[in-house]
């Protein structure tokens, strides 16, 4: 305010230091502003000031959605043929989870393409699902991971890479199956949960809804009986039923705020 020489302003119009506090109002302009949160007060810092956002609009909750995919043909799944030597496989009717009759490791490749999921998308929950193939009560101790790629090649026998030999997910989760109780002929079995293999997958900078997603099964320790493996169904089975991959998540519903916040602060 200015004032003339020799005035002096009225006691109205001073402010008294320290007695009082004023309450200020700044307009910010924030282009494609939003904000996500949940319901309630939310604070920000802002040259230095915490100062509480005085929204007009609030923001809505996040709510769970489900994603489905399963294998679709020779391609997208690969592991041994535990009634042929054990060799590597793209076309037999079913896939071993846990060893050769020889002990060694089977290592299986699952390739889910057009996975929907967003973007960085919260994952709640992620199975494979499985159709036995005959019963059994072989107990194993299997790993899951994922290969680090948003976009994992096709299996083909004769060219790599193989699915253990190709990048892998830093997480990984382990899936014990018990002796008992047994899987029978046709039952639906499903997977541990590995929503953090998914996670990391979805969370890589290239990856958009639609891309194609490999999950590995791999042996990670003894399998116990006679028999080393377990069998499930494939692609090629004639009756159906392939592996598939579900996936429950979670997007931030939220509303565009205006181009403008009005964020009061106080000092």
């Amino acid at each position: 305010m200015k004032m003339r020489r020799g005035t002096q302003a009225r006691p109205t119009d001073r402010l008294a230091s320290g007695a009082r506090r004023k309450r200020l109002s700044r307009v910010v302009s924030l282009r494609s502003a939003v904000v996500i949160a949940t319901l309630g007060s939310l604070t920000a810092v802002i040259g230095g000031v915490n100062a509480p956002y005085d929204l007009d609009e609030q923001v809505a909750h996040a709510q769970d959605e489900d994603a489905t995919a399963s294998v679709r043909d020779s391609t997208d799944d690969a592991g041994r043929d535990v009634l042929d030597s054990c060799r590597l496989s793209v076309s037999a009717q079913f896939i071993a989870l846990g060893r050769c009759a020889d002990e060694r490791a089977i290592v299986n490749g699952f390739r889910f393409r057009d996975v929907p999921l967003p973007h960085r998308a919260t994952i709640t929950s992620a199975r494979l699902f499985f159709t036995a193939e005959e019963s059994a009560e072989t107990g194993l101790s299997l790993i899951i991971d994922g290969e680090l790629d948003v976009a994992p090649l096709p299996f083909t026998v004769g060219s790599l890479p193989w699915p253990i030999d190709r990048p892998r997910t830093a997480a990984d989760i382990a899936w014990v199956v018990p002796s008992r109780p047994a899987w029978t002929e046709g039952q639906e079995v499903r997977s541990a949960d590995l929503s953090t293999v998914v996670q990391e997958i979805v969370k890589l900078p290239a990856w958009a809804p639609g891309n194609s997603m490999m999950i590995r099964v791999s042996a990670s320790g003894p399998s116990t009986g006679p028999i080393k493996h377990r069998l499930v169904r494939s692609a090629d089975h004639l009756e159906g039923a392939p592996p598939r991959l579900e996936v429950t998540f979670t997007v931030p519903e939220f509303i565009w705020l205006p181009q403008v916040i009005r964020i009061v602060a106080e000092r």
